[in-house]
């Protein structure tokens, strides 16, 4: 699958549109984006902004089977940045999409740390940031 870029015009976008991954959306279209929910939206935002800053958003995704993986975070099967754009991001907003409730617990952060510690080349510390405030955000509820 393959997205392509686009293009609004100027005056199109403003305050009141609200970006949700690949959705583009006005505030209060989207039944799902409460005051609960928006503070994850836009963490998952975030993250996908951040890893595109740093070159770690990929365009193409994954073989099939790799995203099969029955172990958790994919660690046979794929990168922890890869898991965290083809996984993470896209399961946690439709979690909030469909109204479900987030995960009662999140430990994502320490195996963000081991894994961006093998990354000398890229600072990862805005990305690490958000995953802890991630955790944060569900350990807190």
């Amino acid at each position: 699958m393959r997205s392509e870029l686009l293009k609004f015009p100027s005056d199109w976008l403003g305050e009141e549109t609200v970006f949700y991954g690949t959705n583009v959306v006005r505030r209060g279209e989207n039944p799902s984006v409460d005051s609960h929910t928006e503070p994850y939206y836009r963490l998952m935002q975030a993250l996908e902004d951040e890893m595109r800053r740093l070159g770690l958003w990929e365009t193409c995704p994954p073989a099939e089977e790799a995203l099969n993986s029955v172990f958790p975070f994919c660690y046979d099967t794929l990168e922890f940045t890869q898991w965290l754009q083809w996984i993470f991001i896209p399961r946690t907003r439709s979690i909030m999409d469909r109204g479900m409730p987030m995960p009662a617990r999140s430990e994502i952060q320490p195996l963000a740390e081991m894994a961006f510690a093998e990354m000398e080349s890229v600072d990862t510390r805005v990305l690490l940031r958000l995953i802890g405030d991630f955790d944060r955000m569900i350990n807190e509820g």
